[in-house]
């Protein structure tokens, strides 16, 4: 009997500039995965690339054992979209984009509480026009915000990768 080699799955973490949110909820995953060789975490955003992580999302993730010091910022692209299994955004708008200007799979697509709520409750999710209008749930944006507001975001987006974390371990 040969041993089979264990499928490598991609997650992508996508955020409008991949300096804070992305990075955040990457090193969450990664930190949550990081014992599972099948799972790859990449971010990436639509803004300039090269830029380092913002610094209150590096004392975060630095705080949680997850050192992110290197991180710069990186382009979604159509190639790196087709080659994740699961993309996860901050945003609805950012699902929209990765569908439409990405050619990405509106079934692997999610805001990440979006996936997170999915993968609890198992319930049917919005498609076409109903999706416009549904009221989907988001990830703030903490950038120049209070350290209250940076707090808030870290222990949602905490909550949201356990639940994702598990849910991936399950399959």
């Amino acid at each position: 009997m040969t041993d089979q080699p264990t499928p490598i799955r991609r997650v992508l973490v996508v955020c409008t500039h991949n300096r804070t949110r992305s990075v955040m909820a990457g090193g969450l995953l990664w930190s949550y995965l990081r014992d599972n060789p099948s799972y790859t975490i990449e971010t990436a955003g639509f803004d300039q690339p090269g830029l380092p992580a913002i610094p209150e999302a590096l004392q975060l993730l630095h705080s949680h054992g997850v050192d992110a010091s290197a991180h710069r910022s990186k382009q979604v692209t159509a190639e790196l979209v087709r080659s994740s299994a699961l993309v996860l955004t901050a945003e609805r708008r950012h699902v929209m984009r990765i569908v439409t200007d990405f050619g990405g799979n509106i079934a692997t697509t999610f805001t990440l509480p979006e996936y997170a709520s999915y993968v609890m409750t198992g319930g049917d999710r919005p498609t076409g026009l109903a999706y416009l209008r549904a009221d989907i749930p988001e990830v703030e944006d903490p950038t120049g915000r209070t350290q209250g507001v940076w707090q808030s975001v870290w222990r949602d987006l905490d909550a949201w990768c356990q639940t994702i974390a598990m849910a991936l371990r399950a399959r």
